[in-house]
């Protein structure tokens, strides 16, 4: 029993606790049974206990009554007859409930119910709302819908935002916002930004891109509701950029920041970023590439006139073209995106970062990058055709309707456009539409680039197929040179008529050669799971 003399105050949190076994439970209430000093802590402690479960039950308490609670806990453990009790031990009793440097020295139930008091007082205390304003507007397109008003009005630099307040940037503007005294927000292009009523300090954004700098004196925390979750900051600096299909990307350039959805959550320290979505939880941090050149830009951004940034601008948009050139595309998608960030109004950085994306295989985001390009300027053939091209690389066949549609309209007398519609038509089933685009295409009697030559003969293959002509299938498809071809749309014809004609082997190949040139594309699902299928198959021999 000198054992429990000497670790007694360890044994008797763990015993209130429920932390010992079985048999060491037995053991302590054998010490207990002899010990009028264990017994009379044992029996304060409990008492203590049932004293904060009744304060626990309070569901939404008030602040007054959160105030009450703490009040009452702090009179309690201030009771004459416990300071008396206390005096008795080596060390107050206080000392025993709140020693940090053992573990699990308050009961479940204490710990628990002390977390929820405090934590519904700083939840229910009166939050300031920090005062936003515009600081500065580069471009001028720009809305601003009042809460309970209808229609928009302008908002000239200094003018204030209240809480319910929604503002909408347009292509080539910019806009950048105070929060308090010190705390920037830089609301890119194409975005849509709410203040949140009620809520302290809290925005929404619903599209588009936010830079958030703070002041470490700003209130916190400091909350953005997003549609793939909440972004809170543990730090001063951090990027959101809503991305097509219902992702988000959330990178931090100082301190720390944290992510969480109904799935999951993360922290993302300095230098690094996640992914995520309403429908999967955040991703795990990756390295934010080319973070001391953004650090950079960001720092020069408000010190330098158009001109000098236009020609800053310019440097970055060559070093970008060198990178890709020689197929470094991390680093060219940096670079542009650098000169995107100086100069918003160029749609060639994004038309950049939308080639870098394509050279990386990561189509999702070129068709992010392109979709800004088109926004900044929707007359640019170029962009036209590399925002269709992307969009039916990952199946998105309506926008690549819309957009082909466009570049058709601009380019009447250009085979590509005419591809590009007929592969739109062909992905939604428009059979017959689809053929004559691609008959409309051969017709113009005009040279096709490589890679739409593969385009059209894969269509024209798929629509033979779809029709049972094999003999037109072998024909249309002998005409691709599938060892060249970088393109993965005629693979997949090629999978499927193999699959038609029962060739299960030729069909594997096909779609292997698809994921060797679009390994994260939109059939790239479809191939691995018929490669799946066919390989146990063979294993069954079937």
């Amino acid at each position: 029993m000198r054992f429990f003399h000497l670790r007694r105050r360890f044994w008797m949190n763990r015993y209130l606790s429920g932390l010992l076994t079985e048999k060491q439970n037995a053991e302590f209430e054998r010490h207990l049974a002899l010990c009028p000093d264990c017994q009379a802590r044992v029996k304060q402690q409990k008492e203590l206990e049932v004293t904060l479960r009744g304060f626990g039950q309070l569901t939404q308490p008030s602040v007054e009554k959160v105030d009450e609670a703490v009040t009452a806990i702090m009179a309690q453990i201030k009771q004459p007859e416990r300071v008396k009790e206390a005096v008795k031990h080596s060390k107050p009793l206080w000392t025993e409930w709140f020693d940090f440097s053992r573990p699990m020295v308050l009961g479940p139930a204490l710990a628990g119910i002390l977390l929820v008091i405090v934590a519904s007082w700083m939840v229910l205390r009166p939050a300031s709302l920090s005062p936003v304003k515009i600081a500065r507007l580069v471009g001028d397109s720009l809305e601003v819908q009042s809460s309970g008003e209808s229609g928009q009005h302008t908002l000239n630099r200094g003018g204030k935002l209240k809480a319910g307040d929604q503002i909408k940037t347009g292509p080539g503007t910019r806009l950048a916002l105070l929060l308090g005294n010190s705390g920037e927000i830089w609301l890119e292009q194409n975005s849509k930004l709410k203040v949140l009523p009620g809520t302290g300090n809290a925005l929404e954004l619903e599209s588009g891109k936010l830079w958030v700098v703070l002041d470490k004196k700003q209130p916190r925390p400091f909350r953005v509701k997003t549609p793939s979750g909440i972004v809170t900051a543990l730090g001063t600096e951090f990027v959101i950029q809503i991305l097509p299909d219902d992702k988000m990307m959330v990178a931090c350039m100082r301190h720390s920041v944290a992510v969480k959805n109904d799935k999951g959550s993360v922290v993302v320290p300095s230098g690094q970023k996640t992914y995520t979505s309403s429908q999967a939880a955040p991703h795990s941090p990756m390295p934010l590439s080319g973070f001391e050149d953004w650090r950079k830009a960001i720092d020069l951004y408000g010190q330098m006139s158009p001109e000098e940034l236009h020609k800053l601008g310019n440097e970055y948009m060559k070093k970008g073209s060198d990178s890709w050139n020689q197929q470094k595309y991390n680093e060219s998608w940096n670079y542009y995106g650098l000169v995107a960030y100086l100069y918003p109004k160029t749609s060639r950085a994004y038309r950049g970062m939308g080639y870098s994306s394509l050279g990386n295989g990561t189509y999702d985001k070129a068709v992010n990058e392109f979709e800004n390009a088109y926004f900044s300027d929707s007359g640019d053939i170029d962009t036209l055709f590399m925002l269709s091209y992307s969009l039916i690389e990952i199946k998105n066949y309506t926008r690549a309707y819309q957009i082909s549609k466009n570049l058709r309209e601009l380019k009447q007398d250009s085979p590509s456009s005419w591809i590009l519609l007929g592969l739109s038509d062909l992905g939604q089933n428009n059979i017959n539409d689809a053929k004559k685009s691609f008959i409309h295409a051969v017709n113009l009697n005009k040279p096709i680039n490589n890679r739409m030559k593969d385009h059209l003969h894969a269509g024209l293959a798929e629509i033979a197929r779809v029709q049972k002509n094999y003999e037109l299938v072998e024909k249309e498809l002998s005409a691709i040179n599938f060892e060249k071809t970088q393109e993965g749309y005629p693979f997949v014809v090629a999978a499927r008529y193999y699959q038609d004609t029962g060739k299960p082997r030729s069909e594997m190949k096909a779609w292997q050669g698809y994921l060797v040139r679009r390994p994260d594309a939109g059939f790239s699902e479809e191939a691995r799971e018929r490669i799946r299928t066919i390989k146990k198959e063979m294993d069954q021999g079937i």
